[in-house]
C-alpha cells in the first residue's frame, strides 16, 4: 500500500486577512472613576482655577475666558466633597445640564456651577459658572454704591438716546430732499451733528468694536445709510420710526461692582 502524506497550512496572506479579521483595535483603557468622582474631579478643577490663579491658563489653552471673581469675594472655597454644595435640582430641570450647585463665597455671594457632561476632565470644557449676590446683602446707601448707581443711571439714559439715534430718532430735520434723505438741524444730547459726533457720542458709552459690528454698518456705511455727509453737512433718512423698544429695565439701586476698569 502506497501511503501519502498530506500537509496542510495557509499561506502569508491568508494568515495576515485572519489576523486582520480577528483584530478589534488597539486597547484602551477604561476610566475607573464612578460618575460622582468624574464630576468631583471636574468640580475641584473649577476651585483650582480661581484657587491658583489659573484664569489666563484655561485661556491660552482652550480659548475660554473664565469670569472674573466679584470684587468683594477674596476666594474661592476648596471643593472637597460633592456633599459640601447645595445641589440645584429644579434648576437642572429648566437647563439642558446635568447637575447644578450652588456654592456659597463671602458676603452674601454665591456661584452657580452647571455641568453639562460628565467626562472628569475639564471644568470649563463642560461647565459654566455665574456670580449671584443676595439683594439684602447690598448696602444700597453706601457711598460707593451711591457713585457707581448714579455712573450707570447716567450711562443707561446716554445709552437709550445713542440707540435712538443710530436709528434716526431724537433728531430734527430740515426739508426732505427728493431721496429720501434731509439735512439734520440738531440731535438730542449731541452738540457736534456731523457723523463723527455720533460716533464719538457712542463711543462714551459703547465700545467702539461693538458699535462697529453692529451698528456702525446701518447708520454709515451701507448702501443706503442712515447718515450722509454733503458738502460737510449731516444728512439722515427719514424713518418712519417712532421709538425704539426697551427691554430691559434695572434697579440702579441694587448694584455691585464685579470688576473695575
Amino acid at each position: 500500500m502506497v501511503g501519502s502524506l498530506i500537509l496542510t497550512g495557509c499561506s502569508n496572506a491568508t494568515k495576515k486577512q485572519m489576523d486582520q479579521e480577528s483584530y478589534n483595535g488597539p486597547v484602551v483603557s477604561t476610566d475607573p472613576r464612578t460618575q460622582e468622582e468624574k464630576l468631583l474631579d471636574m468640580l475641584k478643577d473649577l476651585s483650582s482655577t480661581y484657587r491658583e490663579h489659573l484664569e489666563n491658563d484655561v485661556y491660552d489653552k482652550y480659548q475660554i475666558q473664565v469670569p472674573e471673581l466679584p470684587l468683594e469675594v477674596q476666594e474661592f472655597p476648596e471643593i472637597s466633597t460633592l456633599q459640601s454644595l447645595q445641589e440645584l435640582k429644579d434648576q437642572e430641570e429648566t437647563t439642558n445640564a446635568v447637575y447644578v450647585a450652588k456654592i456659597d463665597l463671602q458676603n452674601g455671594y454665591s456661584a452657580i456651577a452647571s455641568v453639562y457632561n460628565i467626562t472628569g476632565e475639564s471644568f470649563w470644557l463642560n461647565g459654566t459658572i455665574q456670580f449671584e449676590q443676595e439683594l439684602d446683602q447690598i448696602q444700597t446707601n453706601s457711598e460707593v454704591n451711591q457713585q457707581y448707581s448714579s455712573t450707570l443711571e447716567s450711562l443707561l439714559s446716554k445709552s437709550q438716546n445713542i440707540l435712538a439715534v443710530l436709528s434716526g430718532l431724537n433728531i430734527t430735520y430740515g426739508t426732505e430732499g427728493d431721496d429720501g434723505y434731509a439735512p439734520v438741524e440738531s440731535i438730542n444730547e449731541i452738540s457736534n451733528v456731523s457723523i463723527d459726533g455720533i460716533k464719538q457720542a457712542a463711543e462714551e458709552v459703547f465700545e467702539p468694536v461693538y458699535l462697529e459690528e453692529v451698528f456702525y454698518p446701518t447708520a454709515f456705511n451701507s448702501s443706503t445709510p442712515i447718515y450722509q455727509m454733503r458738502d460737510g453737512k449731516l444728512y439722515a433718512r427719514m424713518t418712519d420710526l417712532s421709538n425704539i423698544p426697551v427691554s430691559t429695565t434695572y434697579a440702579t439701586d441694587y448694584i455691585a461692582a464685579v470688576q473695575t476698569t
